[in-house]
């Protein structure tokens, strides 16, 4: 299915595919967590980050003054032309 949510649920031509893809994913995720299917195992956090070089500094707050962790990474090695960046 082709296009964004929530709009797609008001689709013309998959409007009806899309609205009843979402109950059922719904009703899915609602029988996860009551029988419990599955627990958490992980941890996720949202911090400051800017790039600097090829890694991504993470800080501690929006100042941006205490460094908090960096994510070393490997850039995109192939030359993808003028004006395309190499993401990490």
């Amino acid at each position: 299915l082709i296009g964004r949510f929530p709009q797609i649920l008001e689709d013309d031509v998959v409007g009806q595919a899309a609205t009843d893809l979402y109950r059922d994913a719904r009703a899915m995720l609602d029988k996860v967590v009551e029988d419990k299917w599955f627990g958490a195992k992980g941890v996720i956090g949202f911090w400051p980050a800017q790039a600097q070089g090829d890694d991504i500094v993470l800080y501690t707050d929006d100042t941006r003054t205490a460094e908090f962790s960096r994510l070393h990474t490997l850039r995109q090695q192939m030359d993808k032309g003028e004006g395309k960046s190499n993401v990490a």
